[in-house]
């Protein structure tokens, strides 16, 4: 998105099952609930109805972020389903706001594609963080019983203030980290690399040697 032609800065873009894997093996567990499930799990047995869209979040060719949403269709002449099946972020790089800021940006890619003929988006809502995401994108709670499930569903009133949300988000965070990655560009001392762990400073970043 915003990455330069050596490679520095930000980038989103689609990964490969491959990759997700591999970082989800590094960095997919949390303090809060333990191993994290994701769709790559069990590859084999993805359903030919099932979408599955992968993003990778990169600062300075360095892959920092995750997330997977599948797009379910029953039946092609009905609406279909949108879930958040995984967000997973460096282990080091957490409470940065990747997360939301990758969320915001699979929501506004799927959701913007006028073939998507989707009624419900959902996600099962344990991680606390998760469960505050989706409160802010007017998700239900998730019930005290049962599956912990969030969900909205998706009117035409909903997707238009939900893609206008995630536009919000996107852009608000993208001016945060771009204006780090202009501080640490520079060398300056109030730079705080989002892609790298506290206390790194600026010029030892993989940007810096460049």
């Amino acid at each position: 998105m915003t990455a330069k032609p050596n490679g520095s800065g930000l980038q989103v873009r689609e990964i490969p099952a491959d990759t997700f894997l591999d970082f989800a093996k590094l960095h997919g567990t949390s303090e809060e609930i333990g191993p994290i499930g994701t769709i790559f799990d069990k590859m084999s047995e993805i359903a030919e109805s099932v979408q599955v869209y992968a993003l990778g979040l990169y600062g300075c060719g360095t892959l920092c972020a995750v997330s997977a949403c599948t797009v379910t269709h029953v039946h092609s002449d009905e609406p279909g389903g949108l879930k958040l099946d995984s967000i997973i972020v460096d282990r080091a790089l957490r409470r940065r706001g990747l997360a939301g800021f990758l969320v915001a940006k699979a929501f506004h890619q799927i959701l913007s594609d006028p073939d998507q003929n989707l009624s419900t988006i959902f996600s099962h809502a344990v991680h606390p963080a998760t469960v505050r995401l989706l409160r802010r994108m007017s998700f239900s709670e998730p019930p005290p019983l049962g599956a912990p499930i969030s969900s909205l569903h998706l009117d035409n009133a909903e997707r238009a203030e939900l893609l206008a949300f995630c536009e919000i988000q996107m852009q608000r965070a993208l001016e945060h980290l771009n204006l780090e990655c202009r501080f640490c560009e520079g060398g300056d001392r109030r730079a705080r690399p989002w892609c790298q762990p506290r206390g790194v400073h600026p010029r030892s970043t993989a940007f810096a040697r460049r």
